[in-house]
């Protein structure tokens, strides 16, 4: 989503109309978002189970989701509704609107690259789970989402120059969204095809030597990256979906051929799509795997258990665990 006036939603409608149903759904993902994501950020401070190298991704992604829902919906709402996007104010929810949400799509693209080296480049992916790598790689991830909002602010504040927002609003539709885009849909594309290859691997293996153990370990491996591909594909497939439309949006106001394109009913679903990201992606990555749900399950038997026996402390399947 790009912002300054592309991100201004009707505010003098919502006054007239009182909250219309674009609030209403971006309410509903915004507490989806904060939720989901709150539980899965607990879970992973909380489990040691679930405090593996690819999980800090997930970590970081997750805060990213949380704050695009804890904060822009309740900041959008308060001043486009209440201020009616007064122009100094304007500027500063757009930023940090555009900050949140580039953070967590820089998030999502380096929890696919380190995705994708574990199934494509299982040897080389070693050196990515050192400790240093992962948190050089999700601090850039953060930078990056932080800097291009706040050169945007500059621009704003101390350039009267129209034509140089204008290249640099479409330098960041290229940069942060067409190639995002095609990366992450050319990168799931080679992965299904390696997954292929595997499969057939498998079968022929199987064919050769029954009960094999290197049949047997690549056949773990082929149900592990399954799994693994199936939860990138509803990332990523409902990330370019959403990024698509926004892309459409920006391009038909910026050539001038719909110069009511920010306020139509394409702008609104744009929106809404960008904002319900943060909370789709909570189930894809991780509700809907198995570890997350065995915790889930495990957490809410504890919660039973201590409202049966309250000697027993919440976290003490943790402390023992954490013990041995």
């Amino acid at each position: 989503m790009l912002m300054a006036e592309n991100s201004n939603v009707t505010n003098r409608e919502i006054l007239k109309e009182g909250l219309p149903w674009y609030w209403w759904f971006h309410g509903v993902s915004a507490v989806t978002s904060v939720l989901g994501n709150l539980l899965v950020i607990f879970l992973i401070l909380t489990r040691s189970s679930l405090r593996t190298t690819p999980n800090w991704f997930v970590l970081s992604l997750a805060v990213a989701d949380f704050l695009v829902g804890a904060v822009v919906f309740p900041l959008r709402l308060v001043f486009e509704v209440v201020f009616q996007n007064r122009p100094t104010s304007n500027y500063f929810v757009n930023v940090v609107d555009y900050f949140l949400l580039k953070a967590s799509m820089t998030n999502l693209c380096v929890l696919t690259l380190n995705r994708y080296l574990s199934i494509m480049y299982p040897l080389k992916h070693v050196y990515l789970k050192k400790k240093y790598n992962v948190i050089k790689l999700i601090l850039t991830a953060w930078f990056i989402a932080f800097l291009f909002p706040l050169i945007f602010l500059l621009l704003n504040l101390f350039v009267k120059d129209a034509l140089i927002k204008r290249y640099y609003i479409m330098f960041l539709l290229i940069f942060l969204e067409i190639v995002p885009c095609v990366a992450l849909t050319l990168a799931y594309l080679h992965i299904i095809y390696f997954a292929r290859r595997q499969r057939e691997q498998i079968k022929k293996q199987k064919s050769q030597l029954k009960h094999n153990y290197p049949t047997r370990r690549v056949k773990e491996r082929y149900k592990k990256n399954k799994t693994m591909i199936r939860v990138l594909g509803g990332v990523i497939g409902f990330f370019v979906l959403s990024y698509l439309v926004d892309i459409s949006r920006v391009w038909l106001k910026y050539i001038d051929l719909n110069e009511a394109t920010n306020t139509s009913l394409l702008s609104k679903i744009s929106f809404l799509l960008l904002y319900a990201n943060s909370a789709v992606n909570v189930f894809f990555y991780g509700l809907f795997k198995k570890d997350f749900r065995a915790e889930i399950w495990k957490m809410f038997c504890e919660l039973f258990s201590r409202g049966k026996d309250p000697s027993r402390s919440f976290f003490s399947a943790e402390k023992k665990t954490t013990k041995l």
